[in-house]
């Protein structure tokens, strides 16, 4: 049987929400035929594609931000406030990134502004 691909499942999926199937039913309806199609174990690559789909058809971005080390409250509130209402903003601590920051917006566009980038493109001149 042909893989779907994630952006069709999710596609459908918010569809049938925008019909007025309540999520929980959505969801059973979605791990169903995902159980039936044998794409159980691309769960999470489709969950991730329904999330992005909302968020855009909201008129928002969905954005994943790594950075060095935890950022304290007012630093996360400043963060989160430049990003447009619609967005949905993700952010982490990534141990192997020594200073800097990561931005990956819509699991596209990257942003690297950490320090091995930086040093990279110093030692590459």
């Amino acid at each position: 049987m042909p893989k779907i691909n994630p952006k069709h499942y999710a596609s459908a999926f918010l569809d049938v929400l925008k019909e007025g199937l309540s999520e929980g039913g959505a969801l059973q309806g979605l791990f169903q035929t995902l159980r039936a199609r044998g794409d159980l174990g691309r769960r999470l690559e489709i969950l991730t594609a329904v999330e992005r789909e909302a968020v855009q058809r909201s008129g928002g971005r969905l954005v994943r931000a790594e950075f060095a080390h935890a950022l304290g409250i007012s630093e996360r509130k400043e963060f989160l406030e430049s990003w447009g209402k619609n967005d949905r903003v993700a952010m982490s601590v990534s141990p192997e990134l020594v200073a800097g920051l990561k931005i990956l917006i819509d699991g596209e566009t990257e942003l690297d502004l950490s320090l091995h980038a930086k040093l990279d493109k110093v030692l590459t001149i």
